[in-house]
């Protein structure tokens, strides 16, 4: 993996938000939701960044977010005033998270490594050979297999979902990765709760909870069937009352799980073969982080999305 800083890529045009262009309106009755971030010139008064392919998304303790951006293969941050900046450079960037000293882990799903970006951007492989595996061991010394999603506990360990050996993996904060739990079916996206309980989104259509001590209390299963099922359940975050949000990348939703377990589709129309024109977004979503009352959705063609909660 190149852990070099592509200078050529500062060439991309960044923007901050526009003026006098407009609003972009609410299309879901019911619950309110705006474009968070758009292309260049589509003329909406929002913060414009020229993504490609984002997927990942999080947001610091200072209201900074991180945006992985897997065609243009760079980390982007976007300020709490709203103002754009490549991070670093990450060759297939997938899911992130970031610490309380303002580290952020990235999972570099084709290179197989968790890389490191210090808050002035510096990247470095924090674990992971580069090559496919399933050792543990210290930092370089253990490999995976196309990580996909990362998450952080109260202590610093953190947490990735290893898709295809199918296990979640642990990372101590210095660097020592260890088999956490599974095996389970292609997991993809994680996300922990304020008791340090695990979640995550499985391939296979299930939802899996994972207590701090390793062990699989339930999991929320779904068919290709119905409007309130799992078809590829692909990220996920949980707000302060223990509700899930799941982005469901074939049927282009979202989908909500609330403390009792029922599953509901909290934004968009599920699509199907029948009646395909019933979807609400064109777009397949991918990463999601819950913040303040919001969420925040990552979605193909370069935009992210602002929803209401």
């Amino acid at each position: 993996m190149k852990l070099i800083f592509p200078f050529i890529l500062l060439l991309l045009t960044f923007y901050g938000c526009a003026c006098k262009k407009k609003d972009p309106e609410p299309e879901s009755p019911g619950r309110r939701f705006f474009l968070f971030i758009t292309k260049p010139d589509d003329h909406y008064n929002t913060i414009e960044a020229d993504l490609r392919n984002p997927k990942g998304i999080t947001r610091d303790a200072s209201g900074n977010f991180y945006i992985s951006d897997y065609d243009n293969h760079y980390i982007v941050k976007v300020s709490a005033d709203s103002q754009v900046t490549l991070l670093a450079y990450v060759e297939y960037p997938q899911g992130l998270a970031v610490d309380a000293n303002g580290n952020v882990y990235v999972a570099d799903e084709e290179n197989h490594n968790i890389v490191k970006i210090a808050a002035d951007g510096t990247a470095t492989t924090f674990a992971g050979s580069g090559t496919a595996g399933a050792d543990n061991g210290q930092g370089t010394a253990a490999s995976f297999n196309h990580p996909m999603g990362v998450a952080i506990d109260s202590h610093g360990n953190l947490f990735v979902t290893d898709k295809l050996n199918g296990l979640v993996r642990k990372i101590t904060p210095g660097g020592e990765v260890s088999t956490f739990a599974g095996p389970f079916s292609g997991p993809t996206g994680i996300t922990m709760d304020a008791y340090n309980n695990l979640y995550v989104a499985n391939s296979n259509a299930t939802i899996l909870k994972i207590t701090p001590t390793g062990e699989v209390l339930n999991a929320v299963r779904g068919q290709p069937t119905g409007d309130n099922v799992f078809h590829v359940p692909f990220a996920i975050t949980v707000d302060e009352e223990g509700n899930l949000y799941v982005t469901d990348i074939y049927d282009w939703v979202v989908r909500k799980i609330n403390v009792n377990g029922e599953v509901s589709v909290f934004i968009g129309t599920r699509r199907t073969e029948e009646d395909p024109s019933q979807v609400v977004f064109y777009r397949e979503m991918y990463g999601i982080v819950y913040s303040e009352a919001y969420l925040y959705v990552t979605m193909d063609y370069g935009y992210v999305l602002k929803v209401e909660k």
